[in-house]
C-alpha cells in the first residue's frame, strides 16, 4: 500500500525540459514488490527510502493531455488529463494571498476565463499539522468562476506567459496573509545570521512561555474580537460600496492585529515552512515568484538576509540552486496618521540588495502603485504583468526590452545635478506636466526637493537651497508620487545615492 504527496492529482501540468520528480509514502508494501510509474510509454522504477519512495520521469516537451499509472502490486493509483508546460511557485503574505475576485475587475475577468491550459493549485492553508494530517488540494483550470479563487498575481503572470509562450502554464499558490519571511524558512537557515536567529527567537520565547490551552483561549478572543471588527466592516461596505479605508477605520476601528502567538499559530517562525512548502516540494518547477515583506516592516534593516534567506531554500527545498526567483518589490504605502519613518523605503532597498547578491534572481517594481492607508492594493494586473515581464526577458528571452529603469550615474555641477539611467530603452516617459519624486542634499542628512527637467536620456536637477549636490534620492518615501518611466513605461526604480 502506498500514497503519492497530494500535489499530484488530474489536470496537474508539469515543468517541460527537466527531470520530473515523482514522490510519496509507503504504507504496507511487500519487500518483492516494486513501485512503478508509467507515463508516456515508459516505465520507471521508484527509489525506496524507509517509509519513502521516489522517482523521476525523463525530460519532456510541452504537450498533452497525457495519464499516469503508479503502480505498487495490485494497487493502482491513476493521474489523467495532465499537460507539461511551464510551471511557476507564487508564495508570500497577503499581496500574493488577494484572489482575483477580490481585485480590480476581477469578477469580471474570471467569469469570461476560459483557459484550458492554464491551471492552479492551491497549497491548503495548514497552520499547525497533527500527527496522521495529510491535507490535499487540486488543480484546477482557469476556467470561469473558480478562476476568482486563484491568486490575481499569479493568474496575471500566467495569462502573460502563456500569450507570449504559447505552452500550458501551471501556477502554484502558496502563501499566508500577514506572515513574515521567518515563517517560510528552516530553523537550520536561520541560524546562519545573528540578527535573523536573534529575531525568530524573541518569537520562540513567547511561543515556549504559554501552554496549548492558553494560545486556545487567546485565540479564542482574538477571533471574537476580529469577527465583530470584520461585521462591521462589511456592514459599512454594503452601505457604501466605494466607502474608503480612512472612513472604515474612523467608524468600525482598526483592524485587530497582530494574532496571538504560540505553538501552533501560522506567524511563527518556521512553521509555514513546515506545513505548506514541505507538502509541496519538490515539485518541478521553473522558478518562483514572491510578494512579501509588509510584515516584516520592523525588521527592514536587515530584510535583504531574510529575503535571501528564503531563496535560498526554496531552491533548496525543489532541489536546483539554479531556479528563477522573482520578488516584487513593495509598493508606496502609509496609513493615516503615520509618520513617514523610511522603513518601506529601506525595505525596497533591501529588496533591491537580494537582486544585486544573488544569482537569477529579478525586481518587480511598484514604486508607481500602492494605495494611501490600504495595505491590500486591489490593482494586481500591474504586479502581475511586470513579474511576467522579468520571466519572459531573463528567463525565456522572448521579450528585448522587459527591465525597469535604474539610475546609472550622475555629475554634479555645484548646484545643479546630471543623472544617467540604465534600461531607458531609448526614451524616458513622464506622466504629467512636471518630473517629481526627487530630493538632493549637500551632506546627506536633510533634503530638499529638486526642480528637474528632462534632457535627453538624462534628468537635469536643480536645487538653490544647497551650495553643493552630494546626495541625490528619488522616491525615498514611504508614500508619495512618482512619474519617471522608460520607454516601456516600466518605472524608474526608487535609490538612495
Amino acid at each position: 500500500m502506498i500514497s503519492v504527496a497530494g500535489i499530484f492529482g488530474n489536470e496537474m501540468i508539469f515543468q517541460r525540459n527537466k527531470k520530473i520528480k515523482i514522490w510519496g509514502k509507503t504504507l504496507e508494501q511487500k519487500e518483492t514488490e516494486k513501485i512503478i510509474v508509467k507515463f508516456k510509454d515508459k516505465e520507471y522504477v521508484a527509489q525506496l527510502n524507509e517509509n519513502s519512495w521516489k522517482a523521476e520521469i525523463d525530460e519532456c516537451e510541452a504537450g498533452g493531455p497525457y495519464e499516469m499509472e503508479i503502480i505498487c502490486g495490485e494497487q493502482v493509483i491513476k493521474f489523467q488529463d495532465i499537460l507539461i508546460g511551464e510551471v511557476w511557485f507564487a508564495g508570500g503574505q497577503s499581496n500574493m494571498e488577494l484572489a482575483l475576485r477580490d481585485s480590480d475587475s476581477g469578477i469580471e475577468e474570471a467569469e469570461n476565463a476560459d483557459y484550458e491550459e492554464i491551471r492552479f493549485y492551491n497549497v491548503p492553508k495548514v497552520a499547525f499539522i497533527e500527527e496522521d494530517e495529510n491535507p490535499k488540494g487540486s488543480w484546477e483550470k482557469a476556467k470561469g468562476e473558480i478562476t476568482g479563487t486563484m491568486s490575481a498575481v499569479g493568474y496575471y503572470f500566467a495569462k502573460e506567459l502563456y500569450e507570449k509562450l504559447e505552452v500550458p502554464i501551471g501556477i502554484i499558490d502558496c502563501y499566508w496573509g500577514g506572515s513574515s519571511a521567518l515563517t517560510w524558512i528552516g530553523e537550520e537557515i536561520s541560524e546562519e545570521d545573528e540578527q535573523v536567529y536573534a529575531s525568530c527567537q524573541e518569537f520562540m520565547k513567547v511561543i515556549n512561555s504559554k501552554t496549548d490551552e492558553q494560545f486556545d483561549k487567546e485565540m479564542k478572543e482574538y477571533n471574537d474580537e476580529w469577527t465583530a471588527w470584520d461585521g462591521r466592516v462589511q456592514k459599512l461596505r454594503k452601505e457604501n460600496p466605494d466607502i474608503l479605508w480612512e472612513e472604515i477605520n474612523e467608524k468600525a476601528g482598526l483592524c485587530p492585529w497582530p494574532q496571538p502567538m504560540g505553538r501552533k499559530s501560522p506567524y511563527r517562525p518556521f512553521g509555514l515552512h513546515e506545513t505548506m512548502i514541505m507538502k509541496v516540494a519538490p515539485y518541478t518547477i521553473k522558478g518562483f515568484i514572491y510578494y512579501q515583506g509588509e510584515e516584516d516592516w520592523n525588521r527592514s534593516t536587515f530584510y535583504n538576509k531574510m529575503n535571501t534567506m528564503v531563496i535560498r531554500q526554496w531552491r533548496q527545498d525543489f532541489e536546483d540552486e539554479s531556479l528563477a526567483f522573482y520578488i516584487t518589490q513593495l509598493p508606496m504605502y502609509m496609513a493615516k496618521g503615520d509618520v513617514d519613518d523610511k522603513n518601506w523605503c529601506v525595505l525596497r532597498d533591501e529588496q533591491m540588495k537580494a537582486v544585486k547578491e544573488n544569482d537569477n534572481v529579478g525586481l518587480a517594481v511598484l514604486i508607481d502603485c500602492g494605495e494611501f492607508d490600504n495595505i491590500h492594493p486591489t490593482d494586481k494586473k500591474t504586479p502581475g504583468y511586470r513579474l511576467a515581464c522579468q520571466a519572459l526577458g531573463k528567463t525565456y528571452g522572448v521579450v528585448k526590452n522587459f527591465d525597469n529603469m535604474y539610475i546609472d550615474k550622475f555629475k554634479t555641477l555645484r548646484n545643479k545635478i546630471r543623472i544617467n539611467f540604465k534600461n531607458t530603452y531609448g526614451k524616458i516617459n513622464i506622466k504629467g506636466d512636471k518630473i517629481l519624486g526627487f530630493e538632493v542634499s549637500e551632506t546627506g542628512r536633510a533634503y530638499y526637493k529638486a526642480d528637474a527637467i528632462l534632457d535627453g536620456d538624462s534628468i537635469i536637477l536643480q536645487c538653490d537651497k544647497i551650495d553643493y549636490i552630494r546626495c541625490v534620492r528619488y522616491a525615498w518615501t514611504n508614500y508619495g508620487t512618482v512619474n519617471v518611466y522608460n520607454k516601456e513605461w516600466l518605472p524608474l526604480a526608487p535609490f538612495n545615492e
